[in-house]
């Protein structure tokens, strides 16, 4: 019989040269030898999570949960495991008794708190990626938001750097509570050859508090040309969600 220090050690190899297989049964006889040391069990439920186990991962951690548990780590793999389950309502219950009943880096909070946000739609990322210059390090044309068709604001110049964030205020035409914003990518603001970039719809809104608490959007443009969106009225975050096209509208749109 084996030790546990020597499969784990083979685990962790075999996981290095990319045979997740081995890994992950090297790791479960770690586990079952010493199921109460730390290092065994986020390592074991680590490569369970990699490899897409969110069952088994969910059901070796929620009883270290109850027991009283109090590092970051397995609160986060099991939230991620319950969402990737469909049981979002319980992964954003246990992100927040994270957020409420540990002590937290600012590190550990930050990322419970965006996890958070994507789960309750505080934020969206869309599913089109911008057109990049070869080697993908910048864009290759500008973008640019549309309304009714036609450009209004170049929000990222083209040749811009990633990553790279812009706040944009909006100014509402008539103060409403769920508008859009949607972008496109031109080499002029009149170029036909428009590479579509979709559309965030932006809810939650209160029109009568835009006078003293304005609306404001934060837009990520990530490695690798993605778009993130998330939007506050004030201090408050606002609902965010992607779509390809944007849905019809009957009233005036927001202008930047």
């Amino acid at each position: 019989v084996g030790s546990w220090q020597g499969f784990l050690l083979a685990a962790q190899s075999a996981w290095k040269r990319g045979d997740r297989e081995t890994a992950v049964r090297w790791a479960a006889d770690a586990y079952k030898l010493a199921p109460g040391l730390d290092e065994v069990f986020l390592t074991y439920t680590g490569m369970l999570a990699a490899c897409g186990e969110n069952e088994w991962v969910a059901a070796l951690t929620k009883p270290r949960l109850q027991k009283g548990e109090t590092r970051s780590r397995p609160y986060m793999n099991f939230a991620r495991a319950l969402h990737a389950m469909g049981l979002r309502d319980e992964a954003v219950a246990t992100c927040r008794r994270a957020l409420a009943e540990l002590t937290l880096t600012r590190e550990e909070r930050t990322a419970f708190e965006a996890e958070l946000d994507g789960w309750t739609g505080r934020f969206a990322r869309g599913e089109i990626a911008a057109e990049l210059h070869p080697g993908g390090t910048s864009l290759r044309r500008t973008i640019y938001s549309i309304r009714e068709g036609k450009t209004e604001v170049a929000v990222f110049e083209a040749g811009s750097g990633m990553p790279k964030r812009m706040k944009l205020p909006v100014n509402f035409k008539t103060p409403r509570t769920e508008f859009d914003f949607t972008l496109e990518q031109r080499h002029a603001m009149h170029d036909p050859e428009q590479h579509a970039l979709g559309t965030f719809t932006i809810s939650e809104v209160e029109p009568e508090k835009i006078g003293a608490e304005p609306v404001a959007l934060e837009l990520l443009l990530e490695n690798g040309g993605h778009l993130v969106l998330g939007a506050r009225q004030g201090q408050r975050k606002l609902g965010v969600t992607w779509s390809l096209y944007p849905p019809p509208r009957h009233e005036p749109a927001e202008t930047l």
